[in-house]
């Protein structure tokens, strides 16, 4: 599902919502039009909420829960460009997050699975209270870390 509320907000960076239509025109790089995927999967999938993540009212990536069930979900994000990298926007989105899931979903752990050459989201998990798992099941090759809500 799309978020449909009003935007979470943390000094210039907001959580919002947004339509897959809104991605077209930022996402220029065939790379990153992979993004449209996430966006287009959530507006007919009830187990995901999918925000736009904006920096100073422009959109600069994209932030969402998918696979909830069992009072637990996955958490996927991507900024789109590497300009926007490095500056603490994943960290404030990915906080937002964690205090809407805290205050609004009934959640109990949020998990985040990131390749082992991804090391920039590796320490933003660990940044935002993650904890360091092991492998996921899916796949053996990648790094699992969960946050207990109870954390927060």
């Amino acid at each position: 599902m799309l978020y449909d509320g009003p935007p979470l907000m943390d000094g210039n960076i907001s959580l919002a919502a947004i339509r897959p239509a809104d991605l077209e025109e930022c996402l220029t790089d065939p790379i990153v039009r992979h993004s449209l995927t996430w966006a287009d999967r959530a507006t007919s999938d009830p187990s995901m909420l999918y925000f736009g993540i904006l920096r100073s009212e422009v959109l600069v990536g994209q932030i969402f829960l998918h696979d909830r069930h069992m009072n637990e979900a996955l958490v996927g994000y991507h900024l789109f460009t590497a300009a926007n990298r490095g500056q603490g926007i994943g960290t404030t989105a990915l906080r937002l997050l964690q205090r809407h899931v805290t205050d609004h979903l009934d959640l109990q752990r949020l998990i985040v699975i990131t390749s082992a050459d991804n090391v920039p989201s590796q320490r933003l998990a660990l940044r935002c209270g993650f904890t360091f798992v092991g492998s996921p099941r899916e796949d053996p090759t990648g790094l699992l870390y969960d946050w207990k809500i109870s954390d927060f």
